[in-house]
């Protein structure tokens, strides 16, 4: 199996990125601003710490001679390495060089991967460290391509690099005796490949092609009118079939639509023709066979909107129809769109870049610290409120730029799904130091001040991320929250009730480097989180028990009343009656129950499945919502994979009802909102 070459394949890139930085320069001016000298700035491969340590330390070239390393100088390394799914291409597809002699140089589609460069540059004085800073950065906004030949087969590959950082320092603690030095430190990413073995390969020199018109044969089933195209190597081998129809797509087959005949079409069609679904390997389609006929469909394309899984229903079979289908055509759409969401893992990160409603990233607080926010330690709420907002901005950059570099739990590298080609959904999960669905507690005078507070440290977060993300959506957690349902707030403490909706209100208007919270935001985000073991009624409550409450609609009423009173406050229109969208509501259930205050049983990630009272409250507000998500907690532990079991495998979420075996949650939740929607219609 591993048998020896030698490509240099990571080396040519090494050099490759070397050169951009081989020809630097500072120069040195009197006090006219007059040129007077030019010097070259050396260039050595090697890891900072070590100029670092020849610029304090004096080396020793003999008993007598002693002497310093010269300053200006810029050193590079490569850091390490990281495989990219993205661009994964078909493994079995083979690249061939020029023929020469009967034969040409051919080897396996390369491999690729993100290699992380830092370089360095070391200077005396801030004006020389700026001049090299300035010859940089213009030539990366954020990527500079270089062209490579790694190979007689790969010539002239282009290699984005990215730059995703730079910092400065300065040393300058120590007595009159040590040397000054200051250091600019830049990171990149080399989105590369590298390549297996070339070797020769004989060439076909001969071929033959017949055309006809008509049907195939019964075992290749396919359109009639079709023109078949059959290849002949040689006398003595079997005649191989390749398939090319006349209409090549898009059409529809069996409810799926766009259907194309071939990759290439597919491809092309494709808004994102480089992604690569979680857990395949085509790049820009994916197939599906149908009646026998494998089919190829482009990827990116957004569920029940451009793209149809069974449901689509073909109205002119004759006519392929538009790429983009009106959903009112579409009789049998489901009654809810549910998309899912896991802590720092999205469903398919491929959703991000096409904006799919079927994923939302939660972006949590963790050992990446993506949102900035130190532990409350000593502090009290009002000192942690202002660590959070006045303390915050190199925590939060550097927290970002770790957040992108690492890899998520799938193992996909998150800045290739995360950057400025995102347009998916995104939710900040900020529940500290305080918490927006909790805002009916923040009416005293300190409170309200460390609300406010609290709510421009929000929207310093979310501008950070749309620095890197700027076309993506946006939300937070519990922005638009419905009240509690608990007979502890409704019936024993009513004065709660409209502080609750003034206060969500209030906190929506709140100001911060020119915008509220309300427009900071794509999405109204209200949780629906299921309890179990919820509180019995108390005396004269309306309802039996908390549960009753929620079946009955009220917590979707509430929900209903806030998110109006928001986008009222903001002067959003409500209605679209003025050819405006008002600004989406999406609420996020858990696939479980999680633990009441009585419950002490089970954690939050092995809860029984709520599909009964999510799909009460999703069919409440099925005509409200633009979509729901579907949150699995679970999967905030290391190595969980149940967001599969959301639209791709079968869910094991118990209990499980006899008509429920073998569907996935999404299935299951559609099948109880229809349940529910067939009850209220059979009884009027």
């Amino acid at each position: 199996m591993f048998s020896y070459y030698n490509n240099e394949s990571l080396r040519k890139l090494v050099v490759g990125f070397g050169n951009l930085f081989n020809d630097m320069y500072v120069g040195k001016y009197d006090k006219d601003g007059n040129l007077t000298e030019k010097d070259r700035v050396p260039l050595t491969y090697g890891p900072k710490e070590k100029f670092i340590r020849r610029i304090k330390e004096v080396s020793t070239i003999s008993d007598v001679t002693r002497s310093r390393i010269t300053l200006p100088r810029m050193g590079f390394e490569m850091l390490g390495m990281s495989y990219d799914p993205t661009r994964k291409a078909n493994k079995l597809r083979i690249t061939s060089g020029a023929v020469s002699d009967g034969e040409a140089q051919s080897g396996f589609s390369a491999v690729p991967y993100l290699v992380n460069f830092g370089l360095y540059t070391f200077t005396r004085n801030i004006d020389e460290n700026l001049q090299l800073v300035e010859q940089i950065l213009p030539y990366f906004s954020p990527e500079f391509i270089i062209s490579v030949n790694f190979n007689d087969v790969d010539k002239k590959v282009n290699v984005p690099i990215v730059l995703t950082s730079t910092g400065i320092s300065e040393i300058y603690e120590g007595d009159f005796s040590e040397t000054r030095s200051i250091t600019t430190t830049f990171s990149f990413i080399a989105k590369t490949y590298v390549y297996g073995k070339i070797a020769p390969s004989p060439v076909v020199t001969e071929s033959e092609l017949r055309m006809f018109e008509g049907d195939f044969d019964s075992d290749t089933v396919r359109p009639t009118d079709s023109i078949g195209i059959v290849e002949i190597k040689s006398d003595n081998e079997t005649p191989v079939n390749i398939f090319s129809t006349q209409t090549e797509g898009p059409f529809a087959v069996s409810g799926y639509y766009p259907l194309y005949s071939n990759a290439e079409d597919a491809v092309k069609a494709s808004p994102f023709p480089n992604l690569v679904r979680d857990g395949e390997t085509t790049v820009g389609y994916h197939t599906h066979l149908l009646g026998g006929v494998l089919y190829y469909m482009p990827n990116g394309l957004i569920m029940n909107k451009t793209m149809f899984h069974g449901n689509y229903i073909d109205t002119n079979p004759d006519d392929p129809g538009p790429d983009i289908i009106d959903e009112e055509n579409q009789e049998d759409l489901p009654l809810v769109r549910i998309g899912a969401a896991g802590g720092n893992r999205p469903r398919r990160p491929e959703d991000l870049i096409s904006g799919s409603i079927k994923t939302l990233l939660v972006v949590t607080q963790g050992a990446e610290d993506p949102l900035g926010i130190s532990e409350q330690g000593d502090m009290t709420e009002a000192e942690w409120v202002d660590d959070f907002l006045l303390n915050s901005d190199e925590r939060i950059r550097q927290g970002i730029e770790n957040y992108l570099n690492g890899t998520d739990r799938g193992g996909v590298v998150r800045s290739t799904y995360l950057n400025e080609d995102t347009t998916g959904y995104i939710q900040l999960d900020i529940e500290a130091p305080m918490n927006l669905g909790l805002a009916r507690f923040y009416s005293s005078p300190e409170r309200k001040e460390s609300a406010k507070k609290f709510v421009q440290g929000i929207i310093l977060r979310l501008n950070a991320w749309r620095e890197v993300m700027p076309n993506a959506k946006f939300g937070v957690w519990r922005f638009g929250d419905g009240l509690d349902q608990s007979d502890n707030l409704i019936e024993d403490n009513p004065e709660l009730i409209p502080l609750h909706y003034a206060n969500q209100v209030e906190l929506s208007l709140v100001r911060f480097k020119e915008k509220t919270l309300f427009e900071s935001v794509d999405f109204l985000s209200p949780g629906l989180f299921q309890e179990l073991d919820r509180d019995d009624s108390i005396e004269g409550s309306e309802f039996d028990d908390d549960d009753a409450r929620i079946l009955a609609g009220e917590r979707t009423n509430s929900v209903i009343l806030t998110c109006d009173a928001i986008r009222a406050a903001n002067d959003s229109d409500i209605t679209g009656t003025s050819g405006a969208e008002p600004i989406p509501v999406i609420p996020v259930l858990t696939r479980g129950y999680i633990p009441g205050a009585n419950e002490t049983g089970f954690d939050v990630y092995n809860g029984p499945w709520a599909g009964e009272k999510n799909a009460a409250e999703m069919y409440y507000l099925k005509d409200y919502a633009n979509h729901f998500i579907f949150w699995y907690p679970e999967n905030s532990a290391a190595g969980n994979q149940t967001l599969e079991q959301f639209d791709e495998v079968p869910s094991t979420r118990e209990p499980i009802q006899p008509d429920e075996v073998g569907l996935t949650d999404e299935e299951r939740l559609l099948l109880e909102v229809e349940k529910i929607h067939n009850q209220q219609t059979d009884s009027g």
